[in-house]
């Protein structure tokens, strides 16, 4: 008898960024060990295949372009027929999807009548009603309905992969000084984030700096363009670094790290990284505030016009402020432990095939 497969439905691309799919990724890293064998399920804009990271190299990946959610679903369950999956979990629940959660409940209804088990990565407070299992990693209220073992909520349940787990582990010391500074804003920045922090960290007036500005996968080439040219312009040590394949290792080399308001947030709290958060405009600004509680950073919000009026000072607070870069990383390491994947995986019917 061998393992069945278990296939991982992620959204993913320049609009929703990639943290969805990195996440299926890194449990599916997690099954391999555990003998199981995962199938990789990405979203392709219609004829525009999504440019995936390096570290989907090595699992089986399919591609579909649905028209609608309705869509997804039968062809997601023609793949979960034709690969033999009985075991389903979904990461779509992206803010496009929530907005219309009527579709997203029916999507999951029609996965679940070909699914012998059925796990849902949430967002918000959405709890998907036909679900075997909810995943709620987020730092959020509890609501009452939010009832284990059906739910699992909280950033004890956050999904990192090996690099971050075994970073949660590595001795964290705030420099006096900040050196060095990482700007992150994700596998992609529709938004075009990525200039505005580098002119922050600029006018910060911190001399000494060296700066390490990553480039996503989702990025376009006017995009690249549009960051090399600002860091050609900006004084000091400054690089690009393309599609890291450890991330975990640039934010401990970073003594502060500034990133956009996705799941890299996580990452900076797991390495204990002090940092500032650029909120983009569509974004959900309760989610931001209810992280900001955790008190691993500081989150900069797009004021009414579109602007980010306070973005040179927070920047400026985080790279010149000691203690609030102690406390950031203490409050970081004790929000996520790293161990959120073992904890899900652990969740997982053991199936087998002939």
């Amino acid at each position: 008898m061998s393992a069945a497969p278990v296939l991982l439905r992620a959204e993913a691309g320049a609009e929703v960024g990639f943290g969805h799919l990195m996440r299926c990724v890194a449990l599916a890293e997690g099954m391999r060990a555990r003998g199981l064998t995962p199938v990789l399920v990405v979203t392709d804009a219609p004829g525009r295949p999504t440019a995936l990271p390096d570290a989907c190299r090595g699992f089986q990946v399919e591609r579909v372009s649905p028209e609608s959610l309705a869509d997804d679903a039968v062809v997601t369950s023609v793949l979960m027929r034709r690969v033999g999956a009985s075991t389903v979990i979904t990461d779509v629940c992206t803010k496009p999807a929530l907005d219309r959660v009527g579709e997203l409940d029916a999507f999951h209804a029609a996965l679940k009548q070909n699914a012998g088990f059925l796990m849902v990565i949430a967002a918000g407070y959405h709890l998907d009603p036909v679900a075997d299992v909810v995943v709620n990693p987020y730092l959020l209220p509890r609501p009452v309905e939010a009832r284990p073992p059906r739910v699992l909520w909280g950033p004890e349940y956050f999904i990192f992969r090996p690099e971050f787990i075994r970073a949660a582990s590595t001795p964290r010391a705030i420099a006096v000084d900040v050196s060095r500074v990482l700007v992150a804003v994700g596998g992609s920045d529709p938004a075009r984030l990525t200039p505005r922090i580098v002119d922050a960290v600029a006018a910060a007036g911190v001399s000494g700096l060296a700066v390490r500005v990553v480039i996503g996968p989702g990025m376009s080439a006017e995009e690249r363009a549009a960051i090399a040219a600002r860091v050609a312009a900006s004084p000091g040590d400054w690089h690009l670094v393309e599609q890291p394949e450890d991330m975990a290792a640039q934010f401990l080399w970073a003594d502060a790290a500034i990133t956009g308001d996705g799941l890299t947030k996580y990452e900076t709290a797991v390495t204990g990284t002090p940092s500032v958060i650029v909120a983009r405009p569509n974004s959900d600004p309760a989610l931001n505030a209810a992280f900001a509680t955790g008190g691993s950073t500081l989150v900069v919000a797009p004021d009414a016009h579109g602007r980010w009026p306070d973005l040179h000072s927070a920047v400026a607070r985080l790279l010149r402020d000691r203690v609030v870069r102690e406390s950031m990383s203490v409050c970081g390491r004790a929000l996520v432990d790293g161990r959120g994947r073992e904890r899900v995986l652990d969740l997982l019917p053991k199936v087998s095939a002939a």
